[in-house]
């Protein structure tokens, strides 16, 4: 509907310049009266109003591509405190990716089966900060996705999900909504399922004026996208976190070159890039994974004989380095930066030019 507008729009433009040029060019005819050129430069301007007018509402930011500074907040709470109010004004984040819930997996007695309902929902202490987007993020397991989307369930689990999260956003007054995320590990077994969800949801939305965006690890960028409007490339988590052996699991270079170095990548869908700010312990026992330390927090921790930990946190070097890798397999192709994930302690581990660099790869 916009592209129809905007080319009638166009064509009015240029038809009222048409006759304004050829009663200016023509000779030997009659002098043109001042009420005639004043409707003709009049119907001008006002194509030239409308052209504008339509040329601004189609090429709404979301709809071109263009990205912004943002952030994801992935907890249970939404509370803001004074530093990370301070951190959103002085990097000029526009945008928040806020988890609304997850969907998993819950064992239903009365039906001796397993159904998928949203758990670990967000509750809100903070408004909405001024000049801020929200865009819900709602991060869905695998066997959920098997559960909710068998047989014919793929229509309904669509209007559920979508139905709560709009319902969410404006009872707790986060819209305008212009965008949905839907974050999930898929796997080639239920990739046929996601995909379905995906379409689903997406015209859902399209009424709306609500672009849908989904999460893409680096081993699904050697499947087709999803049919999502826009991706988001998550460089983190790159790692095997209950494998002993392993370096790094947040970030590490050779885990990312083994997807991305030396490859040519050109991807279905416009992608941002998501990067690790945040640290974390990794409990073993006796080389066994026990828990996640979050923050590295070992306060209150009782280790016993056989236990270790294995700290982890992603030097500002390292991501620069991982950003090469990913702009040599992308052909340089432009992308908005999202920093996983906001947080007082987490974004006191680096400098402020150190953030803004990161916000510019």
């Amino acid at each position: 509907m916009r592209g129809v507008t905007y080319i009638r729009a166009r064509n009015a433009l240029l038809s009222a310049l048409q006759s304004i040029n050829l009663h200016t060019k023509t000779k030997r005819k009659p002098a043109m009266s001042q009420t005639r050129r004043i409707k003709l430069y009049s119907l001008a301007a006002y194509a030239v109003l409308l052209y504008a007018i339509v040329l601004c509402v189609s090429c709404n930011p979301r709809e071109r591509g263009e990205s912004c500074n943002s952030v994801y907040y992935w907890k249970t709470v939404f509370s803001l405190d004074s530093t990370e109010t301070a951190f959103l004004e002085k990097h000029d984040i526009r945008r928040i990716y806020l988890r609304f819930f997850d969907v998993d997996n819950e064992y239903d007695a009365s039906s001796e089966s397993y159904r998928a309902v949203p758990v670990a929902t967000a509750a809100f202490n903070t408004q909405k900060p001024e000049g801020i987007e929200i865009v819900p993020t709602v991060f869905i397991t695998d066997n959920a996705i098997r559960t909710a989307c068998a047989a014919d369930g793929t229509e309904r689990f669509a209007t559920l999900l979508v139905n709560r999260i709009l319902k969410m956003a404006k009872y707790n007054g986060l819209g305008p909504i212009r965008e949905i995320q839907l974050d999930c590990d898929w796997t080639a077994s239920v990739q046929d399922k996601f995909y379905d969800l995906c379409r689903t949801v997406k015209r859902k939305l399209e009424p709306e004026g609500i672009i849908l965006s989904a999460t893409i690890r680096l081993h699904q960028l050697q499947k087709d996208p999803p049919p999502v409007d826009r991706g988001v490339l998550m460089l983190y988590n790159t790692g095997a976190f209950r494998s002993p052996g392993t370096r790094n699991s947040i970030l590490d270079e050779k885990d990312v070159a083994s997807y991305l170095k030396g490859k040519h990548i050109e991807y279905g869908i416009p992608l941002d890039c998501a990067w690790p700010i945040y640290e974390w312990g990794v409990l073993f026992h006796n080389g066994q994974f026990r828990s996640l330390l979050h923050n590295a927090d070992t306060s209150g921790l009782n280790l016993a004989v056989g236990d270790s930990i294995r700290f982890e946190s992603v030097p500002f070097e390292t991501i620069e380095a991982v950003a090469e890798m990913v702009n040599s397999a992308f052909g340089g192709a432009g992308h908005g930066n999202i920093l996983y994930h906001l947080d007082s302690h987490n974004i006191s581990e680096y400098s402020d030019d150190e953030i803004q660099a990161i916000l510019a790869l």
